[in-house]
């Protein structure tokens, strides 16, 4: 079973932009964990801004393309650096994995990212996949690693698409204070209408309005998608083994 997870900003980076590299730690053991159990696993990260952005010391996302694309070169190191250091704990290798928008709009470049996610899977090497904000213009204006991540799951033909946030799912309100909702059999207006258009944090590009977006394009193709809290202790595991945690769209969910 192959599975694609996704680490947003919120969840990844501290109130200063610095990376959690505990919280790092705890999702990589419980992959390591499910990796054990036959599970193959490829990380889809955000965080190199927002970790650009607490190396230089800047608390608000600028808007500025060159300002953006800069912080993401400068994050992007180090994001690998934690996510090379936590597995090496546990022997097994990471490989970086930087792509646009076009390498899944055109049939070679899609074909070539899907061989290469294939054999890192194959080689047991957990592929960490991130947009290349520092050249990318269309994707670091309006794009989102939500989409990306589901597109990264139509590509390897995954079972489940798991993005992973700082709130425990998709809430008719405000999070924690209105009812959570725990599964959507198909995606309507309303469900669109309870999503924020926007990072409530001010270092993400999206919001629970791209993880919609992103479970129409998974659900459609067969693909069961979660939104579920981060934090939560084994929250990986849990989710790939059944247990009824966060929200949770069924395939073949479509919108309007």
């Amino acid at each position: 079973m192959k599975i694609i997870v996704k680490i947003g900003t919120n969840l990844l980076t501290q109130n200063d932009g610095s990376v959690n590299k505990k919280l790092v730690g705890v999702i990589a053991r419980d992959i390591v964990s499910i990796m054990k159990k036959g599970y193959s696993v490829i990380i889809v990260t955000s965080g190199a801004i927002g970790a650009g952005m607490g190396r230089v010391g800047i608390t608000k996302r600028p808007s500025v393309l060159k300002e953006k694309q800069a912080l993401a070169a400068i994050g992007q190191p180090i994001l690998m650096s934690i996510y090379k250091r936590v597995f090496s704990k546990y022997k097994i290798p990471v490989a970086q994995v930087l792509v646009t928008r076009r390498d899944f709009d055109e049939r070679h470049t899609l074909a070539n990212a899907r061989n290469t996610l294939l054999e890192l899977m194959a080689m047991k090497v957990v592929a960490i996949i991130n947009e290349n904000d520092t050249v990318a213009v269309e994707e670091i204006n309006f794009g989102d690693n939500d989409t990306l991540a589901a597109n990264v799951c139509v590509c390897v033909g995954a079972s489940l698409l798991l993005l992973l946030t700082d709130v425990d799912g998709l809430y008719k309100g405000v999070p924690g204070k209105s009812e959570l909702i725990c599964s959507v059999n198909k995606i309507t207006r309303e469900h669109e209408g309870y999503a924020s258009s926007k990072s409530s944090s001010g270092k993400g590009t999206g919001g629970m309005s791209t993880k919609i977006s992103a479970a129409k394009i998974a659900t459609t193709s067969g693909i069961k998608t979660v939104i579920a809290n981060g934090r939560v202790k084994g929250v990986i595991s849990k989710v790939a083994l059944g247990e009824k945690i966060g929200t949770h769209f069924e395939c073949n969910s479509s919108g309007r």
